[in-house]
């Protein structure tokens, strides 16, 4: 009997559902993607997330932001709303929900969730601004520690605080008690604390230098909210 080669030819149609079979994929990953995401920092921009996923991804990420808008697993943070047309996302999940409805949550203290969800969309910031040169790799939230919202990366096999200085908020309390517990932190911790602490405006920074005298406090960072942009300032006493 002589055998024949199997062959299969894909016409013009078959070539586009073929695409079109990819491209859904490539978009229903990026959706679980940008869901992950947003189940750490709650509340993100349309360019930080742009940023964050890369020029490579920016089709499948758009196109993923506008399914979940339509599909409504994703509402607009209308309390962020600005004059730069920004869009700034959260998952409609019933924590973060009442977020904008300002409605109070048995499990987190009232009037938290907008606070922690402005904090860590700050903070991220510079998570990204590491993450651009590349020198960030994973990071995580802390959200319970020291009366302030913080969050986590590492560069360089080195661990980052990025603490975040609310404008008007009394923080003497809150460093004295972190300034407590460090008295316990042998050598090898104290060396191996690094930390960023983030302004809302350049007028905290006096203030701010209250707390130069915490462990590992290396800078303090300055965002310009509009850009994305940061400025450093080194601590001299850090």
């Amino acid at each position: 009997m002589e055998e024949r080669a199997l062959t299969i030819q894909k016409d013009d149609n078959s070539q586009i559902l073929y695409e079109a079979m990819v491209q859904g994929i490539l978009r229903a990953n990026m959706e679980q993607e940008i869901y992950s995401l947003l189940m750490e920092i709650p509340m993100l921009s349309r360019k930080q997330m742009l940023l964050y996923f890369g020029e490579d991804m920016a089709v499948y990420t758009v196109s993923a932001i506008n399914h979940l808008k339509k599909k409504k697993v994703l509402i607009l943070a209308e309390f962020m709303k600005n004059d730069d047309a920004e869009e700034y996302y959260m998952l409609r999940r019933n924590d973060l929900h009442n977020l904008v409805l300002e409605k109070p949550n048995p499990y987190i203290n009232p009037g938290n969730n907008r606070r922690e969800a402005v904090c860590l969309y700050k903070s991220f910031w510079v998570y990204l601004d590491f993450k651009r040169i590349g020198m960030a790799a994973n990071f995580a939230r802390e959200t319970s520690r020291y009366d302030f919202f913080t969050m986590v990366f590492e560069m360089n096999h080195t661990t980052y605080d990025v603490l975040f200085l609310e404008k008007g908020r009394d923080y003497v309390q809150t460093f004295a008690m972190l300034k407590a517990l460090e008295k316990n932190y042998d050598d090898w911790d104290k060396d191996h604390i690094h930390r960023i602490l983030m302004l809302e405006e350049r007028s905290q920074l006096e203030e701010a230098k209250r707390y130069d005298l915490i462990n590992g406090l290396e800078f303090y960072a300055l965002l310009d909210s509009e850009t994305g942009h940061i400025s450093y300032i080194q601590n001299k006493n850090g």
